[in-house]
This record gives C-alpha cells, structure tokens and sequence, in this order.
C-alpha cells in the first residue's frame, strides 16, 4: 500500500508542466513520454523484501485547454519468505491552464484484483483559495480543501521557479486525489544545479547536462506524529525530467532509472 501511495505521489509531482500565468516557462516544459526501470536499491532484514523489479510509464501532453498525463506502475515485491506481491497502478488526470480545475482517476491492482479506485474533480475558488474535491468513486465521498491548496501542476512550477531562483526549500499543501486522504504536505529541499556525471546519447541534452537533486517528504495532513510517511530524491532535469528517482522508506528503497524518453508533437492550438 504504501509502495502505491509513493509512486503515485512521485507522479503527480513529476509530470507536469508549470501552470501559473506568471512564469513565462510555462511553455517552455515540452510534452513527453518517459519510462523507468525500478528496481530494489536496499532493503534491511525488517522490512521482509528480498527484491523488486518493475517499470514506471509517464505520458503528459499539451492538450490546448490544460495538461492530460497517464502513468502505469507494474512493481512485483518478493518476501523473504517466497511470496510475490503483484501491483499494477494506474493513474490519470487533466489539470487546467489556470490551475484552478483538476480531474483524476486512480486505479490500484493486487495480484490481478481491483484494490481500489479513486475518481472525481477538484476546484479552487482562486490563487490561495479553498476549495472543494467531489468524488464519483467512491460515490458520496467529498473533501473540503483547505486555502493555499494546489494541484501537481502548480507544484511544479513552483518547484522549478525555486530552484531556478537558488532557494533551498519549498512547503505545499497538494492535492493530486491519488489515495484516501487526498492531499500531502510536501517538503522539498533543493540542492545546487549539478553536472550530469555520465552523459547518455540515448536522452536529450538537456538531461546530459545539468540536474538539481531534490530530497521530498511527504507528510500525512492527519498524522500524529512530525514524520514523513515516505521520502523520495529525484534527480530534476531543467526540463522537468527527471533522470533518476529514489523512493525511501527508511527500511527499503526503490529506485527508478530512467531508460525511454520521446518528446511528441506539441499541438496546435
């Protein structure tokens, strides 16, 4: 469960292009289509994992009136003690050029069952306002969402005009309606731009050359206690690819290398 809720959280902050009317780089972020190998990068004897091997798809797309994006995560979990654990993620969502309407539809399947699914729409009363998330699945479900709440989208462009600007660190109230809360506190720390190490013909330049390594925590907004539920460091392209992820629960780590890379044409709008 908690592997699904990480990896679609990791989604809906990292596929995005920017949305806010007051950044010129809101153009400049190109659609793509990006997928990653995960893999088990450690694993401590507490945690019961002996390996994982999977792939993670992304596809985000200009669609003239806002931004559509699908992600598919397959992920087999082994046990120590020889059992399997089949997960296969589904995610999509369209979010307005404004930032103030969002759609999304969250599927989860274990071991070739329906887990659970989450589908509805979001709105904003403006920039900084509340707003209001209905569900149609689970049907009757609704979530007040509290002012200064913003969608993936948003989040990113934040996160990019931070570090572009040389700050540190970013905290955001996101709502990406991905699990049964909803919504995550997101802390971001960001590090220097930093040379890539090992350049790669198979990607565009832009990931050749430079990345920020940015550690995020994700913390429950009814949690008890002043811990993240999970952390990830992904290696953020200027682009707004991210070339390298990692996935950290303190008793295990996934990481994500990325291994495809295709920039669609934009439309014509």
């Amino acid at each position: 469960m908690f592997l699904r809720q990480a990896i679609l959280g990791l989604l809906v902050v990292f596929i995005y292009s920017p949305v806010s009317s007051s950044s010129a780089k809101a153009a400049d972020l190109p659609s793509y289509l990006a997928v990653y190998d995960l893999t088990l990068d450690r694993a401590t004897p507490r945690s019961s994992l002996v390996g994982a091997t999977g792939s993670m798809a992304i596809e985000w797309r200009d669609v003239c009136d806002g931004w559509s994006s699908s992600q598919r995560v397959t992920v087999a979990l082994s046990e120590i003690w020889g059992n399997i654990i089949e997960n296969d993620s589904s995610f999509a969502s369209w979010e307005s050029r404004d930032g103030l309407a969002y759609r999304f539809d969250a599927r989860n399947f274990r071991d070739g069952n329906l887990h659970e699914q989450f589908r509805g729409h979001a709105t904003l009363s403006g920039h900084g306002g509340k707003g209001k998330a209905v569900y149609s699945i689970p049907k009757g479900k609704n979530l007040d969402l509290p002012k200064e709440t913003i969608f993936p989208s948003e989040h990113l462009f934040l996160l990019v005009d931070a570090a572009n600007k040389g700050k540190k660190t970013l905290y955001r109230l996101v709502f990406d309606g991905a699990n049964k809360e909803g919504m995550f506190d997101i802390n971001a720390v960001i590090g220097n731009l930093t040379p890539a190490a090992a350049p790669d013909d198979l990607f565009a330049s832009s990931l050749n050359e430079k990345y920020w390594p940015v550690r995020l925590a994700f913390f429950s907004t009814k949690a008890d206690v002043d811990l993240p539920d999970y952390e990830t460091t992904v290696h953020l392209s200027e682009n707004g690819v991210a070339r390298e992820i990692l996935l950290d629960y303190g008793n295990f780590k996934i990481k994500g290398i990325l291994n495809k890379l295709e920039f669609p044409p934009e439309p014509s709008c």
